[in-house]
């Protein structure tokens, strides 16, 4: 029944769930990579890392660099890509302005690799299990990865 209320409600508000998703669109198309994705792209570039990116707005790909993601395939690629092995062979996870462990993959990586540390760099506060994030950095990512890149 809630099922079927959720789509009764979608079919008389379609019009305006069309026009939102048409400008969400265009935002997508004409967005441009801010200073913190060229960072990102900076960092990974010389250190030789891997991004893992549940960002849907494509503007890690317009620095020019590919970030494996969840939604490659319609299903979440880590699971069907990265064995368990390669997971305790990984030091350290750096999470970016995320909030919420929506996928389960620190879930997962903590799980595979109890010694692995999640890094998390946001300003908001952590929603997913405050245990889970071995160093919480709350600042403004951008100045972070400006720094980082710096750095590094």
């Amino acid at each position: 029944e809630e099922g079927l209320a959720y789509f009764r409600g979608f079919n008389e508000k379609k019009e305006a769930y069309f026009q939102f998703m048409e400008g969400f669109y265009e935002k997508l198309v004409s967005s441009e990579p801010t200073a913190a994705h060229w960072d990102v792209k900076d960092i990974i570039l010389r250190k030789n890392w891997g991004l893992i990116s549940e960002n849907i707005d494509f503007l890690h790909q317009k620095t020019g660099i590919k970030p494996l993601s969840r939604h490659y395939g319609g299903s979440f690629w880590m699971y069907e890509n990265v064995s368990e092995e390669d997971l305790r062979n990984i030091e350290f996870v750096l999470t970016i302005g995320l909030s919420t462990d929506y996928s389960g993959f620190l879930a997962y990586y903590k799980a595979i690799n109890p010694g692995g540390r999640i890094f998390s760099i946001s300003f908001d506060p952590l929603s997913y299990p405050e245990n889970m994030a071995d160093f919480w950095v709350k600042e403004d990512l951008r100045e972070v990865l400006r720094f980082l890149n710096r750095e590094l």
